[in-house]
């Protein structure tokens, strides 16, 4: 079973709430670093971190059922040769 992957909802308000600030100013700037641009910046981040983060615990998950297949696999292995299960 695999890991429980990360979402946003904050991620999905500020997917939905970018355009339509865009559609007032595409190029707003109230200052202190409040910009449409720096706004977008930070939204395209966090999503690419996020996806990275999902990438990496789908590759966990892979590791993790490979390790007690090949277990299996030496398991049987001893198990069907007689040689091997009394050495």
């Amino acid at each position: 079973m695999g890991r429980a992957k990360k979402g946003s909802q904050t991620l999905e308000r500020a997917d939905q709430r970018l355009p339509k600030i865009k559609s007032i100013n595409s190029r707003l700037d109230l200052g202190s670093g409040f910009s449409v641009m720096a706004y977008e910046s930070e939204v395209v981040k966090t999503r690419k971190l996020m996806e990275a983060y999902n990438t990496e615990l789908s590759k966990v998950d892979v590791a993790a059922n490979a390790e007690p297949q090949a277990a299996n696999q030496v398991t049987e292995m001893v198990n069907a040769s007689p040689e091997m299960a009394t050495a």
